[in-house]
């Protein structure tokens, strides 16, 4: 998971750094703005090879703040560093408690903090989405409304099967604030509108009728199904 994240920051023009922290079974990457990002924010993505609420709870006691000891002193790093940096921590299913991650993600010393979780599998299979494309907002975006937002209808209604990729995809998406996500329901809507638009009168008759008849139908779902337009 690390290396994935890293490639999502490499892919937004951020800068890598692989950090050796002085303590045992942590691995971590800063990420730093470096000349192509204006905005002065950094990241410092974090893992530990045998994660559970013992990792959790030693990091908010104390190994954060040795960590932040450590990066300060780093010439990539200023005196913004700080204020400016959110922690990633990178957390496989079942290792630690919902209760320490939480209180992991909430606690206000030492940078802002984010968790996501996830499992092998759907890395696995969230990392095969994007065999030969770039991790940039636009290939996440798209990913998002694949088969005209019905995987997002299924994500929200929890019908997925266990292991799919997209709900680790929303958790990145959520978790990374670099990742300029375009809400699906909006474009949904705005899809309805373009084609409503290419409707006859009569078909829009139709439509009028269905709808003032409650059928069952979702209108979105019903348009792309049953209609295709050319362009005009």
């Amino acid at each position: 998971m690390l290396s994935f994240i890293s490639e999502i920051f490499l892919a937004h023009n951020y800068e890598l750094e692989k950090i050796n922290f002085e303590a045992k079974g942590y691995n971590a990457i800063l990420v730093y703005p470096g000349g192509k990002v204006e905005k002065q924010e950094y990241f410092i993505i974090i893992e530990h090879i045998e994660m559970n609420d013992s990792i959790i709870e030693e990091l908010l006691s104390y190994k954060i703040a040795e960590f932040a000891q450590q990066l300060n002193l780093l010439k990539i790093t200023d005196g913004s560093f700080n204020k400016n940096c959110t922690m990633i921590l990178c957390s496989p299913k079942g290792t630690a408690s919902s209760h320490e991650l939480l209180k992991f993600e909430e606690d206000p010393y030492n940078f802002k903090k984010n968790v996501i979780s996830y499992t092998p599998k759907e890395l696995e299979s969230l990392k095969l989405k994007f065999k030969g494309k770039k991790l940039n907002s636009n290939n996440f975006n798209e990913l998002v409304q694949a088969d005209a937002g019905d995987l997002f209808e299924q994500f929200k209604n929890d019908k997925l099967p266990v292991d799919h990729f997209y709900p680790l995809l929303m958790r990145v998406i959520t978790k990374l604030p670099i990742i300029n996500y375009f809400n699906i329901e909006t474009v949904l809507d705005d899809l309805e509108s373009e084609i409503t638009k290419k409707l006859t009168p009569q078909e829009n008759k139709l439509l009028d009728f269905i709808l003032e008849n409650n059928f069952e139908t979702d209108t979105t779902e019903l348009l792309i199904n049953d209609w295709s337009f050319e362009d005009e």
